[in-house]
């Protein structure tokens, strides 16, 4: 795994840390003009001694702003490409629950973001299902519930590298602008999701729109 970025501006402000209760109370974290970049690839397997125990740190925070950020992450041999650009986005009133793997927002919303999924169906990966199985955790799924989420004006491509798109819908390359997305009550435990969705509305490259749509 390799990590690296930059941050241009960054504003943290810290309420309390107590490292015997394991409770951090952050009202502000600002990050502005920034990127971050990871790569994953195959490694050896880890054969450290574990430490006996989780931890069960819970962060509280107030007020979370990204404006200008990008993220990409390529992961290898899987030829995977993922490019994240956050315009303008804002987490108000989080909570992670380390110990009890749960994430619980009031509201996020995103302006101006950019997202991109590439990847190469022909790359040869090994699946799970090949993986020792002494060497996977069985560990409960975290819940994820957030009140409010609201896209603006937001653009996401899904396709192959290296791909030319044919005319018309391709289902290879699908690319969609002004997407605009209200989200209430949104739940997450696994592969079970439930939310109702207020507002859709987007254009993909083919022509095909979607004006407005219900749904839950």
């Amino acid at each position: 795994m390799e990590i690296d970025g930059d941050v241009e501006r960054l504003i943290l402000s810290v309420n309390s840390a107590d490292l015997k209760t394991e409770r951090a109370r952050i009202p502000r974290l600002i990050l502005t003009d920034g990127w971050v970049n990871l790569k994953l690839g195959e490694s050896p397997p880890d054969t450290t001694q574990k430490k006996s125990g989780n931890a069960a740190w819970a962060i509280d925070v107030k007020k979370l702003s990204l404006n200008n950020i990008d993220f990409g992450m390529q992961m290898y041999p899987q030829n995977m490409h993922l490019t994240v650009h956050l315009g303008k986005a804002m987490l108000q009133d989080g909570s992670v629950d380390l110990g009890h793997q749960t994430v619980d927002v009031n509201s996020i919303t995103i302006d101006q973001g950019i997202y991109s999924y590439l990847t190469d169906t022909v790359s040869v990966t090994k699946t799970e299902a090949e993986q020792p199985t002494d060497s996977i955790e069985n560990s409960e799924p975290w819940v994820v519930k957030v009140s409010q989420i609201k896209l603006t004006d937001n653009q996401a491509t899904y396709g192959l590298i290296s791909y030319a798109p044919q005319p018309g819908f391709d289902l290879n390359y699908i690319s969609a602008t002004n997407i605009n997305i209200t989200v209430d009550s949104l739940y997450n435990r696994g592969a079970e999701v439930k939310a109702d969705l207020r507002h859709l509305s987007l254009t993909e490259r083919s022509g095909l729109s979607i004006v407005q749509s219900y749904g839950s």
